[in-house]
């Protein structure tokens, strides 16, 4: 499984992409998409090492709130086709990008929300080592299981 993904697509290339089919679909999206840019979150593909097939993709994003102003929670979050689901991808992908949000971002929390039927998404949660800490209303005007994890404690060296 290791080394089975391409890795995280740069972050100009996809963004390219999604520009261009936002231009012409979303222009609502685009915008608000693109006000993140800043802060270094964002959207990247999640693409096979081999064929460089794009079977999902990867978030890490600022959630908003009921009204939907930016919050200065981070989640993290992922979507694959089907038939890439049970190999580890989103796992591997979550792995990069929480290493991410933790040594480049600096964030010192980082949370994952999913509806509590979608028993592949939390088992990837469980993986990552994320604490449960409840179910929540406050993000997308639904009910959903919230998890978090903070960033690793840097050891001092004496």
């Amino acid at each position: 499984m290791k080394n089975s993904i391409l890795g995280i697509l740069g972050i100009l290339a996809v963004h390219y992409t999604l520009r261009e089919a936002a231009t012409r679909l979303h222009p609502h999206f685009m915008q608000r998409h693109f006000a993140q840019l800043n802060n270094g979150t964002g959207l990247w593909a999640i693409a096979l090492k081999d064929s460089r097939e794009i079977v999902g993709t990867i978030i890490l994003i600022q959630l908003r709130d009921e009204e939907e102003n930016l919050t200065q929670d981070y989640e993290i979050g992922w979507h694959l086709k089907k038939s890439a689901w049970g190999k580890g991808y989103a796992t591997e992908a979550a792995k990069a990008i929480l290493d991410y949000g933790f040594n480049t971002l600096k964030l010192p929390v980082i949370y994952a929300i999913a509806r509590s039927e979608n028993v592949r998404s939390l088992r990837v949660i469980q993986r990552l080592g994320m604490i449960p800490i409840g179910r929540t209303n406050r993000y997308y005007k639904m009910e959903l299981e919230m998890f978090k994890l903070e960033a690793p404690k840097e050891q001092t060296h004496e």
